[in-house]
């Protein structure tokens, strides 16, 4: 579904504004990022996997280490924290990075080893590498044999 270049249409035609129409293009169009998962208000991240080990990162331009709280349970990430507000006084045309808090949360594809969870803030680029749980690996089963009429030793 393309909403958004929709309403750039529309608001083109209208002249670049929309009056009373403004607040349902931005909340129609809040809501289908919310359910398409590209809300610009949560941070991008990429999600993948090898061997035992998952790993999520996320864009968080701007981001002090110190202000990030991460909370791991079972398979379930939870990263939140603040962009910072800017603080000069500039008069913007065009703003399109978020600012203040925000939460996001990872279902992950296994429980993961809480005390092995490693996190890294670069560059912008908050890296988190999750373990899997040993609980949760996979385990090859032996199969008994059972023959009737043998006597069990």
């Amino acid at each position: 579904m393309m909403i958004r270049p929709f309403f750039s249409a529309l608001e083109a035609e209208a002249g670049g504004r929309l009056g009373p129409l403004e607040s349902v293009v931005r909340d129609v169009t809040r809501m289908y990022q919310c359910h398409s998962g590209t809300d610009p208000r949560t941070p991008a991240i990429h999600l993948s996997t090898t061997g035992d080990v998952a790993t999520v990162v996320l864009e968080l331009p701007g981001v002090e280490a110190s202000t990030l709280d991460l909370e791991v349970s079972e398979n379930v990430l939870a990263v939140s924290g603040s962009r910072p507000a800017v603080q000069d006084e500039v008069h913007y045309l065009r703003r399109e990075r978020p600012l203040g808090p925000f939460r996001r949360t990872i279902r992950l594809p296994f429980d993961v080893e809480l005390d092995a969870v490693r996190a890294v803030n670069r560059d912008g680029m908050l890296t988190v590498t999750l373990p899997r749980a040993e609980a949760s690996k996979p385990r090859k089963i032996t199969v008994e044999s059972y023959i009737r009429g043998a006597s069990r030793s």
